[in-house]
C-alpha cells in the first residue's frame, strides 16, 4: 500500500498556471494522498460486513459479494499508486480527478449492493446494524471525499441510496419512519460537503493569492533596485554633464566681463568670447531640455494628437534641417520617401525620426544615412539606415537606457548625450508605434518604425514640425505687440530686452494688475507671454483667460515654465495654451511670434 507521507504534493507547477487549474490540481492531490491511509479500514470493514452478513444470507453470495469489493478496492489501489509515484502535471488534474471519481462511484456501487442484497427486515437487530454500517460510511466519506464535491456524490448517493429506499418501502412503519429520517440526514451531508469544498477552495485561494502577491513584490523588489540604479547612473552622468556646459559658462563670462570693463577697443575678442558663453549655455539648455523631456514623458503628462502625417514634406523638413550637419561630417543624408500618409502625431513623430537620424548621424563615419519609408499593407515602415560602427546583439535593449552610449567612454560631447535614443523609446511608447533595431556590427545599423497607414485627408494636414511644434517663421517679427507677464525682475527684463532688440512692442507687467493697467484704455496684445507661476497663488493661465475674457478674443498666449511635475503639466495641456520649458529658448520664442505674426498659430492648441 503507498505511504501518504512520502508522496510529493504535486508536480511543479509553472507560474503562468491559471489559479482555478491550481486548485483543482491541489484539490485533487489530496484526495490521492488521504485516501491511501484509509485503504486498511476499508479491508477492514469489508471483514466485518462479510462477516455479520454471513450469519443471515449464504456464504457463496457473501463471498462473492467480498470478492468483487476487494477487487475493486485492489484497483484502487493501483491507481493510488501509479498517482503517487509519479504526480501528474496540474493540466492533467482534471482527468485524474475523473478516475479518482470513478473508483469512488465503484466502491459506493458495491456498497449499495450489499445493501440490496443483504437487507433483511426481518431481522430487526441485523437491519439495525446494516442500517448503521451502511450510513456510517456514508457520512465518514465527508473529511476525505468532500474536498472534491462530485467524488462525494458518486460514493454517497449509491452506497446510502439502496437501503434508505428498501426501507421506505418496506411494510412496518418504524422501518419507513428510519428511511424517512435518513433522507435530511442524507441532505445534512451533502451541506457539509459542499460547504467544506467551499472553505478548502477559499483556504487554497488565498494561498496562491499570497504566494501570487509575493512574487508580485519580488517582482516589484527588483524593478525597483533596476530603477535606483539605473537613476543612480542617469544622475551621475546628468550630474557631470550639467556641470561641463555651466563651469565654461563661468569661466567664458569672467574675462568677457573684464575685457568689457577695460574698454571698447577689443571688439573681435568680446564677440569670440561671447559665442563661445553662448555655445556652452545652448549646451546646458540642450541637456535641461532633454531632461525634462524625459521627466514628461516618465509622467505621462505627453499626450498624443493623432492625424494624418504627409511623408514626403516630412522627410524634405528633416533633410532641411540636419543635411549640413552631414556635410560638414563628410556624409551624405539619403532620402526615400513615398507618396504616402501616416496616422501619428507630427511633432512627436518627427522628433522620434530627428533623434535616430542625429544617433546616426554621431556614429556614423563614413558612406552615409538613408531615410526610408515601405509600405507594408495597411502599415508604413519609416527606416533609418547607416553604415556606422553598428550594434553588438548583447546591446540592442540597453542602448534605449539613460545615459548608455556605445563607445564613448570618455563622454565627449560631440557623440551626443546618451539621452536621445531613451526619448525614443519612450515617445515610440505613447505613439504606440513598434520599434525594431538590426545590426552588424562594423556595417551599420537600421532602426525601423512601423506606423498605421492614414487616408490621404480632404483639407491640408500638419507636415511635421520641431519637437516643440515650432515651425520655422516666415517673416520678422518686428513691430509686434508683447505683452510679457512675469514676477521675477530678471526674468522680465532679460524677456522684454530680447524682444525689444527683435523690434517687438513690449508691455511687461508682474501681474495681471499691472497689466490691465497698462492696458488701460488700449487694443489687445498681438501676443502674450505669461510665465506659470506669478505672486499671490496666480499662475499664467488665469493671466491670459482673463485677458482673453476682457477683450473677447483668444489672444495667442505661451506659457513659460520651469515646473517638471505631473500635475502642472496636465493642467497646461488641458489649458490649450503652448509651453516651453525654462530656460526658454529663443529660437523657438521667436518661432512662436512668427507664427502669430503670420496667423499660423492656433491660440487653443498646445505647442
Amino acid at each position: 500500500m503507498p505511504s501518504a507521507a512520502a508522496a510529493p504534493i504535486i508536480a511543479p507547477m509553472d507560474a503562468s498556471t491559471p489559479r482555478e487549474t491550481r486548485i483543482l490540481a491541489d484539490t485533487v492531490d489530496h484526495l490521492y494522498r488521504r485516501h491511501g491511509s484509509v485503504s486498511l479500514l476499508l479491508l477492514l470493514s469489508v471483514a466485518v460486513f462479510a462477516l455479520e452478513a454471513a450469519h443471515y444470507f449464504p456464504s457463496a453470495a457473501v463471498l462473492a459479494w467480498s470478492g468483487g469489493m476487494l477487487l475493486t478496492l485492489w484497483a484502487r489501489e493501483r491507481l493510488l499508486a501509479r498517482y503517487l509515484r509519479r504526480p501528474p502535471p496540474a493540466a492533467e488534474a482534471p482527468r485524474w480527478g475523473r478516475r479518482f471519481t470513478l473508483a469512488a462511484l465503484a466502491i459506493g456501487l458495491a456498497w449499495g449492493v450489499a445493501g440490496t442484497l443483504f437487507c433483511a427486515p426481518q431481522h430487526p437487530t441485523y437491519t439495525a446494524f446494516l442500517v448503521v454500517f451502511i450510513t456510517g460510511h456514508a457520512l465518514s466519506g465527508i473529511p476525505v471525499l468532500a474536498w472534491r464535491v462530485e467524488t462525494y456524490y458518486a460514493y454517497t448517493l449509491p452506497t446510502i441510496a439502496p437501503v434508505l429506499l428498501q426501507l421506505l418501502f418496506s411494510e412496518r412503519f418504524d422501518w419507513q419512519l428510519i428511511g424517512a429520517l435518513g433522507l435530511p440526514m442524507t441532505a445534512l451531508a451533502l451541506y457539509l460537503a459542499h460547504r467544506i469544498h467551499a472553505s478548502f477552495a477559499e483556504n487554497i485561494a488565498l494561498r496562491y493569492e499570497n504566494l501570487e502577491l509575493l512574487e508580485h513584490l519580488k517582482v516589484e523588489k527588483e524593478r525597483a533596485e533596476r530603477a535606483y540604479r539605473a537613476n543612480s547612473r542617469f544622475l551621475a552622468a546628468a550630474s557631470h554633464d550639467l556641470r561641463q556646459p555651466l563651469h565654461a559658462l563661468t569661466l567664458y563670462l569672467d574675462p568677457l566681463a573684464d575685457e568689457l570693463a577695460a574698454g571698447p577697443d577689443n571688439g573681435t575678442h568680446h564677440a569670440a568670447l561671447a559665442e563661445k558663453a553662448r555655445a556652452s549655455a545652448q549646451g546646458l539648455t540642450e541637456l535641461l531640455n532633454t531632461i525634462l523631456d524625459l521627466s514628461r514623458l516618465d509622467a505621462g503628462t505627453v499626450h498624443p494628437q493623432n492625424t494624418a502625417v504627409a511623408l514626403a514634406p516630412l522627410f524634405e523638413q528633416l533633410h532641411s534641417e540636419l543635411a549640413s550637419q552631414f556635410a560638414a561630417k563628410g556624409l551624405r543624408l539619403r532620402l526615400r520617401p513615398i507618396d504616402g500618409w501616416v496616422e501619428s502625431d507630427p511633432v512627436l513623430a518627427c522628433r522620434v525620426l530627428r533623434n535616430l537620424l542625429v544617433n546616426a548621424l554621431r556614429f556614423t563615419e563614413r558612406g552615409g544615412v538613408l531615410l526610408a519609408a515601405r509600405r507594408r499593407g495597411d502599415r508604413i515602415d519609416l527606416e533609418v539606415w547607416d553604415s556606422g560602427i553598428g550594434i553588438p546583439s548583447a546591446a540592442r535593449e540597453s542602448i534605449f537606457d539613460e545615459y548608455v552610449q556605445l563607445n564613448n567612454p570618455e563622454r565627449d560631447r560631440d557623440k551626443g548625450l546618451g539621452l536621445g535614443l531613451a526619448i525614443v523609446r519612450r515617445l515610440t511608447r505613447v505613439l504606440g508605434v513598434e520599434l525594431s533595431v538590426a545590426s552588424r556590427v562594423g556595417r551599420g545599423s537600421r532602426f525601423r518604425l512601423r506606423f498605421p497607414a492614414a487616408r490621404r485627408p480632404a483639407a491640408p494636414a500638419a507636415e511635421g514640425g520641431t519637437a516643440d511644434g515650432a515651425t520655422p517663421t516666415a517673416g520678422g517679427v518686428a513691430g509686434l505687440r508683447v505683452l510679457v507677464i512675469d514676477d521675477s525682475r530678471e526674468s522680465l527684463d532679460a524677456i522684454a530686452t530680447l524682444l525689444e532688440r527683435w523690434g517687438c512692442r513690449v508691455l511687461a507687467a508682474a501681474d495681471l494688475e499691472q497689466a490691465e493697467r497698462q492696458l488701460e484704455g488700449a487694443a489687445a496684445p498681438e501676443a502674450i507671454v505669461a510665465d506659470y507661476r506669478l505672486a499671490r497663488g496666480r499662475d499664467g493661465i488665469e493671466v491670459v483667460e482673463a485677458l482673453r475674457a476682457r477683450y473677447r478674443r483668444a489672444i495667442p498666449a505661451l506659457i513659460v515654465t520651469g515646473d517638471t511635475s505631473g500635475a502642472e503639466w496636465e493642467r497646461i495641456h488641458a489649458s490649450g495654451i503652448p509651453a516651453l520649458h525654462k530656460p526658454l529658448p529663443p529660437a523657438r520664442l521667436r518661432a512662436f511670434l512668427g507664427r502669430v505674426r503670420t496667423g499660423r498659430q492656433p491660440p487653443g492648441r498646445s505647442g
